[in-house]
């Protein structure tokens, strides 16, 4: 059963395709604008060896990059547009990575105020509790300027994850229903996209 679940940004919106994902949706409604996977990825160019080389781009990490770090094998990405999400002035990329019926999520964002991660996360946590979600997330020391790492479960499936802030970048690795991988491998691959 798909459950959706109305927020009102990137970080939010991150959130929520996590917990989509795990309910089977692979599209989420946010205040303003729809989100969904594309049709078809935009993936790193070939030959790129690090996540780092997609943070300042706009597309995708590889998928050898990506499942490397995670210790999975994972589909070659599709585009999430979160474009309507991002603030003013600020540019990102949204992928997602099937592996199997479990989703990987992996998201950054340049150009975004010094103040998103703190004011975003306050914002998720009432969205999540009017929803019906109760998510604690975790603060990560010695990742970015703010990091923190939430783990949860909806409708019996487990979805976690990983996101800091460092000066104007954003970065995020989200997983659902995904067995075998560690918040500490997020962390590591947040770390390689700041």
């Amino acid at each position: 059963m798909s459950q959706r679940v109305t927020l009102p940004s990137l970080f939010a919106g991150l959130i929520a395709i996590a917990a989509l994902s795990a309910c089977g949706s692979s599209s989420t409604t946010s205040s303003g604008s729809s989100s969904s996977s594309a049709a078809a990825g935009s993936s790193s160019a070939p030959g790129s060896s690090s996540a780092a080389a997609a943070a300042g781009a706009t597309s995708c990490p590889s998928a050898s990059t990506v499942g490397g770090a995670l210790g999975q094998t994972v589909a070659a990405p599709t585009t999430i547009d979160e474009s309507g999400d991002l603030p003013s002035g600020a540019t990102g990329f949204g992928c997602e990575y099937l592996v199997g019926t479990s989703v990987v999520i992996v998201v950054g964002a340049n150009g975004v105020p010094s103040s998103f991660f703190s004011t975003e996360e306050t914002t998720e946590q009432q969205s999540d509790s009017a929803a019906g979600l109760n998510i604690n997330f975790t603060p990560i020391s010695g990742l970015g300027s703010q990091a923190a790492s939430y783990t949860y479960s909806i409708d019996g499936a487990t979805a976690s994850g990983v996101i800091a802030q460092s000066g104007s970048t954003v970065a995020g690795v989200f997983t659902s229903m995904l067995s075998g991988v560690t918040i500490s491998q997020e962390e590591n691959l947040v770390k390689d996209l700041l």
